[in-house]
């Protein structure tokens, strides 16, 4: 008896006739009589590609996440900077060289 097995790809697929035969379609066509077959074992496979559509949602996920992060990170250094000028004595100037100088 003849032993077959393999991957039939993606697009390939076996299924039973109807005169009660199995056809398996995948790099070539093969067809099996009832008494030529003993068992049959069968999975799926599944490709998985990545196309445009998700990374556009991906890319918005992404882009909402690190901006609600970085917009906290913002109001917290922010925050801190303020306190400083303040704790300074600044209460209003322009930076210069680097430098804070008062107006």
């Amino acid at each position: 008896m003849k032993i077959v097995g393999g991957n039939f790809g993606v697009k390939g697929s076996a299924f039973l006739s109807r005169d009660n035969k199995l056809v398996v379609e995948g790099a070539q066509r093969a067809v099996y009589s009832p008494n030529e077959v003993l068992s049959v074992f069968a999975n799926v496979t599944k490709e998985k590609k990545f196309g445009i559509l998700g990374f556009i949602v991906g890319a918005v996920i992404l882009s909402v996440i690190l901006g609600i992060l970085l917009n906290v990170i913002g109001v917290i250094i922010g925050a801190k900077w303020d306190r400083f000028i303040w704790a300074k004595g600044y209460q209003g100037g322009r930076l210069r060289g680097g430098v804070l100088e008062p107006t």
